[in-house]
């Protein structure tokens, strides 16, 4: 009696078709693993390599080396430095108390807008005493005393605008506030703090 091979029934095709998509998912997420593999083995190499190198220049320029480039021991086997190495402290550079420096241009630009905040501008409609943007750019071109004064054709008023600004907070923080855009992310003006008693009559 002779066997007859049998075709593969449909549920079994399905079977075999599922293992078939299985293994392929499998290949391709190992070739995946395998690539990111490589890539962190390269990067590792490239950084052993650059160690090495700043290691050796490292070398180079502390230890003494001979006609080979090997670097030279005493007699103690330790390598030879080729300067002394002073162990004491350097003299640490004695700061100022008050680091900011009343002489200095920005804080004399900071210190006059203040000034001029305080007893020279009056308070807007909602109550508020604040100079913006285009307020500032008129003090700094057309008020301030004449040395401090911006050029015409300055460029960078903005920057410019905002180190003057961030400075008068500094110097008096309990009098001035910046003023910000609704986002925050830009400063718009200098404002007087309510609680800041005003030392003229005419401005308001």
């Amino acid at each position: 009696m002779s066997s007859v091979l049998q075709s593969p029934t449909l549920p079994m095709l399905a079977v075999i078709e599922e293992r078939f998509k299985a293994m392929e998912a499998r290949i391709k997420k190992l070739e995946e693993e395998n690539a990111e593999i490589r890539t962190d083995l390269l990067e590792t190499k490239e950084f052993l390599a650059l160690s090495l190198k700043r290691n050796t220049q490292l070398e180079n320029a502390i230890f003494e080396h001979n006609d080979e480039g090997e670097i030279i021991k005493d007699l103690e086997e330790t390598p030879v430095l080729k300067a002394v190495i002073s162990t004491e402290k350097p003299i640490e550079e004695i700061k100022d108390i008050d680091p900011i420096i009343a002489n200095t241009t920005l804080t004399k630009k900071a210190s006059a807008l203040t000034e001029y905040l305080e007893k020279k501008t009056k308070a807007n409609w909602s109550g508020k005493i604040v100079l913006e943007n285009q307020d500032i750019y008129t003090f700094f071109k057309e008020i301030i005393q004449e040395d401090l004064r911006w050029p015409e054709r300055m460029k960078g008023y903005r920057g410019a605008k905002k180190s003057i600004i961030e400075r008068a907070q500094e110097l008096f923080p309990n009098k001035v506030e910046v003023v910000r855009n609704k986002s925050g992310n830009k400063i718009t003006g200098l404002a007087l703090k309510p609680s800041v008693k005003r030392t003229d009559t005419n401005a308001c």
